[in-house]
């Protein structure tokens, strides 16, 4: 694995036909279990047996790892050989139209308590998350909520040896920046800065941008007032790092447009999305469901019929694979027979079934208790708000379908089931 991964996965170890192995994590490593696309454990450094069935197993990274960011310079078009470029278009200008320049960097970690929000990173079909995939999510914030709107407020002359300046964009990163941060799972550790705001620090930033290349000089500049206990480099670092958040009483600053708002957290960006289908249901369908509440994981389930309540059930899920799904899930708890038994028999009228509702994916999870039939579409619950619109009627929309046409199956398979079903007598 690449030293620049923060998430990765991994294979169980000892699989086979009838194992489904285990999973062990070294110190500062976290091991994550997802089971039916739903995170079921998380641990660190130890180790954990796996059931069969349709599981997959990540490890994350729980060490420090910082992000390099540096401010445009527009005479430096050489990409840097580490970090990250903040708005490869326009460079940052004080408010007397100067350009400045500077390196950032921050030192994040990953949170065992949120290491699932990482997964929305993970690139479709790659297995990983780099370093990269988290300055990328970023640094539009970094630049946008922080630097050029703090920077934008001052001329050059106010900037040069302005400490309380620079402690005010520690908060601005610590405040306005930790929301973005927490949405991925991490927490900031570390922040520090250098500022191109002199000739001599352009050059000294230059040599750090491209290590080993000889810098051309240039002819000597009047000399300049003395700089009064200039503020460069500035490190800020709490004694103990925290889980990074807004403060109580967050510091009264001047803002150009309204204050951005805190992005809301996973729970309640299902919560979300799922009770507007609820309600949608309730209201339009109630023959459907009798359910008030959308609830804050990353799937619903509705009963598919009375007599089967708890057995077998429709559900539309967020899978961490970044597709949604609408199935029908069976699940009689330590009845596999029966569960294997329900699905081969809907298996048999697969052509009529799917000549009404059109191709789907028949999973019988060998080596698990549970089987499903699912309809999938791309998404995530990350989504603009319409376009999760449209996946909530197009969830309906399968939801509805799913119970018209495995509605009258189930209830002649339950018929059937009572007289000649194999009887599991664990």
């Amino acid at each position: 694995m690449r030293e620049d991964a923060i998430l990765w996965e991994v294979e169980p170890e000892g699989a086979g036909p009838f194992r489904g192995g285990s999973l062990t994590v070294m110190p500062w490593r976290i091991g994550i279990v997802i089971r039916d696309g739903e995170v079921v454990d998380v641990f660190e450094s130890g180790k954990r047996d796996l059931s069969m069935g349709n599981v997959r197993t990540y490890v994350a990274s729980a060490s420090a790892f910082t992000l390099t960011f540096w401010l445009k310079d527009p005479e430096d078009t050489q990409e840097p050989e580490e970090g990250t470029v903040l708005d490869q278009d326009l460079p940052v200008l004080t408010s007397d139209g100067e350009v400045v320049t500077g390196r950032i960097d921050l030192t994040l970690r990953v949170t065992r308590k949120n290491v699932e929000y990482l997964f929305q990173l993970l690139r479709q079909g790659s297995g990983v998350v780099m370093r990269r995939d988290v300055s990328d999510a970023i640094k539009g914030e970094l630049l946008a909520k922080v630097l050029a709107l703090d920077i934008h407020k001052h001329t050059a002359k106010e900037l040069r040896g302005n400490r309380d300046l620079f402690g005010g964009i520690y908060e601005s990163v610590n405040v306005e920046l930790a929301s973005t941060i927490r949405v991925y799972g991490l927490r900031l550790d570390n922040f520090t800065v250098m500022w191109g705001l002199t000739r001599e620090e352009q050059e000294e930033l230059r040599k750090q941008r491209h290590p080993g290349t000889p810098v051309v000089q240039e002819p000597p500049v009047p000399p300049q007032p003395p700089v009064v206990d200039s503020p460069t480099p500035v490190t800020v670092q709490s004694p103990i790092p925290t889980p990074v958040g807004p403060p109580t009483q967050p510091p009264t600053r001047t803002r150009v447009g309204p204050p951005p708002n805190t992005p809301p957290s996973l729970p309640e960006k299902y919560r979300a999305f799922f009770q507007p289908l609820v309600d949608t249901l309730r209201k339009k369908y109630p023959w459907f469901t009798g359910a008030t509440k959308g609830g804050s994981k990353n799937w619903k389930a509705f009963s598919a019929t009375p007599s089967l309540s708890g057995s077998v059930s429709y559900r539309v899920v967020f899978d961490v694979s970044r597709q949604v799904m609408v199935n029908i899930y069976i699940e009689r708890n330590e009845d596999t027979e029966w569960n294997k038994w329900l699905f081969d028999q809907l298996m048999e009228r697969k052509d009529s079934i799917e000549s009404k509702l059109g191709s789907l994916f028949w999973d019988r999870m060998e080596g698990d208790m549970a089987c499903r039939i699912a309809v999938y579409r791309p998404g995530t619950i990350y989504e603009a708000e319409e376009t999760l619109k449209e996946i909530r009627e197009w969830a309906i929309e399968h939801l509805l379908a799913f119970d018209r046409v495995f509605g009258p199956e189930l209830e002649r398979l339950l018929k059937l089931g009572t007289r000649r079903r194999p009887v599991n007598r664990r």
